[in-house]
């Protein structure tokens, strides 16, 4: 076990390595490596497992009755999935996750995490303050997702954006199409409304580089 590694996550910061070696004595827990596109956790699968990245990328994706995909969220390096439900009782994973590159992954069973939180105060900590974290993180998706407009959804992105960089000129993460995919829209409407912020004087676009000309437009755009 990389401890060092572990110690970069969220989960594991601010633990020493005597401290690690303590908490994951005599528990089976496994480093797992998941090729590009391959299927880490399956949607209503059994959620007996929490699954920390230690390197490269994932993604949570649902999809509905019509067969059309919708990806939730991006999982990246040091980060967990599904940290509210492991402990749930007879819950299943609520979307599929997939590897967007190469991933290795620290996988530890609900049980086996159990007796780690009993044992690391400063890990139990960490474990409780990233489950509120999701829980909000879950609420502010949901709330974009159903009543935000595409344009409010855009809007809302590029400021946040904007207050993570600290800089009007904001470069984003993302493609169009895999944007898109974020928001639950085609590309074809997504572009539609970027040229209709920057026909507004709101934005001026550059591939993924975006300046926000007008911040207070697109504040006031959000809210009504």
């Amino acid at each position: 076990m990389d401890y060092n590694k572990l110690k970069k996550t969220p989960l594991f910061e601010g633990i020493s390595e005597i401290e690690l070696e303590k908490v994951f004595a005599g528990l089976n827990t496994s480093e797992v490596h998941f090729h590009k596109g391959e299927v880490m956790a399956r949607i209503n699968e059994p959620c007996n497992r929490l699954i920390t990245i230690l390197s490269g990328v994932a993604k949570g994706e649902m999809s509905d009755p019509s067969g059309k995909v919708v990806k939730v969220e991006d999982i990246p390096t040091y980060y967990s999935v599904a940290t509210l439900f492991v402990f749930s009782r007879g819950k299943n994973f609520p979307v599929q996750v997939i590897a967007k590159e190469e991933v290795s992954a620290l996988v530890i069973p609900s049980n086996a995490l159990f007796l780690m939180l009993t044992r690391n105060e400063t890990l139990l900590k960490n474990f409780l303050y990233l489950s509120t974290l999701f829980a909000h993180r879950l609420v502010h998706r949901l709330h974009v997702m159903a009543f935000l407009t595409i344009r409010k959804k855009i809007a809302m992105y590029l400021l946040e954006l904007n207050q993570l960089q600290k800089s009007d000129t904001v470069i984003m993460g993302m493609t169009h199409a895999a944007l898109a995919e974020y928001f639950g829209v085609s590309r074809q409407a997504l572009e539609r409304e970027l040229k209709h912020l920057e026909a507004g004087k709101m934005i001026l676009t550059e591939h993924k580089k975006i300046t926000l000309l007008n911040k207070a437009k697109l504040e006031y755009m959000i809210k009504f």
